[in-house]
């Protein structure tokens, strides 16, 4: 049993509880309707996506080591998260140290959050951002695109860094 002193509160009981409920479940069941809602859509990319399937997985279980055999499904997930990302903005972080941004001053203690949408809809990094396009995340050969592309680097649905989501 934990010492006193390193025993979480009711209140740090119920903020993680919260925090599964609205960062786990609920971002998970809202991308999933949305990806499925998109397929209704879009019924031409949901039979090459079933296609894909098909042919790598047959009537086998799922693994996840056959994501990188999926290219075209992973695409799709990416281009569904992109144009509906399981959040506007990502959870608030905070300042460690002055800083400044494109000349915009930023003081240590400061909250910070990214938004998303401002981020996925840039038509620099995603032309006719408004159009869903997975073969946006493929390359001429229809594999998925390598981290560098500056649309990669900048597709970040579960954050970055030391407490990226553990929902990746």
């Amino acid at each position: 049993s934990c010492p006193p002193e390193k025993q979480l509160s009711d209140a740090d009981m119920r903020a993680n509880a919260a925090q599964v409920l609205f960062a786990g479940v609920l971002t998970t069941s809202t991308s999933f309707y949305n990806q499925m809602l998109t397929l209704m859509h879009h019924p031409e990319v949901k039979d090459k996506m079933v296609k894909e399937i098909e042919d790598v997985i047959g009537n086998r279980s799922v693994s996840i080591n056959d994501k990188p055999k999926l290219p075209y499904v992973t695409a799709v997930i990416n281009e569904g998260m992109r144009c509906v990302p399981g959040g506007l903005f990502v959870i608030p972080h905070t300042a460690v140290c002055d800083s400044d941004v494109l000349g915009v001053k930023i003081y240590k203690g400061s909250p910070i959050t990214i938004n998303m949408h401002s981020l996925f809809y840039d038509p620099e990094t995603y032309p006719v951002p408004e159009k869903f396009k997975p073969l946006r995340f493929l390359d001429e050969n229809g594999q998925t695109l390598p981290a560098d592309p500056p649309a990669m680097r900048r597709f970040t649905p579960f954050g970055v860094g030391p407490r990226v989501c553990a929902g990746q």
